[in-house]
């Protein structure tokens, strides 16, 4: 993706794996810019059995028209999220799902925390403010969810976008199940 929010490339892979498992593979992405240069988001999604994302890494980009691209370092993602509740698997109920947790935000701006079904639909959201990037804070906070009427699968979604590109850059989730 470029800053005018254009997708420069996309492909799409099937890999053979079980989630959280490592994964090594390399490919080829082709783009074409207008000019000589231009900066570029190059992100990297891994989608659950409902193709839902369940991981997210970006790193930016220093696209050129000839040449190699320049790939910036990324940032370090050990423990920019740490989920203490709920559990991978957990069956909740009540209405709400309780999240605590600690986060190092990557960017100034909001977190978004989001139910996410096993359809797709989003049945409850959060935002969580943050004032300052890189500093790690405690949260605890609460998602009120509706439409269930029988156990469901649901995906947690924690992510944080960038303003510059307006796109989510990292994206963490925890399978749940929910009850009425």
């Amino acid at each position: 993706m470029n800053q005018s929010r254009n997708t420069l490339s996309r492909q799409l892979l099937s890999l053979d794996t079980d989630e959280g498992n490592l994964i090594n593979f390399s490919t080829d992405l082709f783009f074409e810019i207008p000019g000589d240069s231009s900066e570029g988001l190059l992100s990297i999604t891994l989608l659950d059995s409902n193709n839902r994302p369940a991981i997210l890494r970006s790193a930016s980009l220093f696209l050129l028209s000839e040449g190699q691209t320049q790939i910036e370092a990324s940032k370090s993602e050990t423990d920019w999220l740490t989920i203490i509740q709920p559990q991978p698997g957990e069956v909740l109920s009540g209405g709400e799902v309780r999240v605590v947790g600690t986060v190092r935000p990557y960017v100034e701006g909001p977190l978004f925390f989001e139910l996410v079904t096993d359809s797709g639909g989003q049945i409850g959201t959060r935002q969580l403010s943050v004032d300052i990037a890189g500093r790690t804070f405690s949260f605890d906070i609460r998602i009120p969810y509706q439409y269930v009427n029988e156990m469901r699968d649901i995906r947690l979604i924690i992510r944080q976008k960038d303003s510059k590109f307006g796109e989510t850059i990292i994206l963490d989730s925890v399978p749940i199940f929910l009850t009425p």
